[in-house]
């Protein structure tokens, strides 16, 4: 389902029932910002911003990067690589 938008060109809606990790490595999505939301299991995890290196991967020069889990029902913006910012 796709909508539109007068600040934003497409929005993509996607419902989905998984079995195992969609996306199982660290990686910067090519999306501006993906909303997301886990209804039951393990939430999403995310690596704070401040131990990514330039290339959108831990940087092992910062040292360990923080890390964080969200909870079934929790809402999590992620920014993706074309996000400006």
């Amino acid at each position: 389902m796709w909508f539109k938008s007068r600040n934003c060109r497409t929005i993509g809606l996607r419902i989905e029932r998984l079995d195992r990790a969609m996306c199982p490595r660290w990686h910067v999505d090519r999306t501006g910002i993906r909303m997301l939301c886990t209804w039951c299991g393990p939430g999403t995890e995310w690596l704070d911003a401040s131990g990514i290196g330039p290339r959108g991967l831990p940087d092992s020069a910062a040292g360990a990067p923080a890390t964080g889990q969200a909870r079934p029902f929790d809402i999590v913006l992620l920014k993706g690589h074309r996000l400006a910012g």
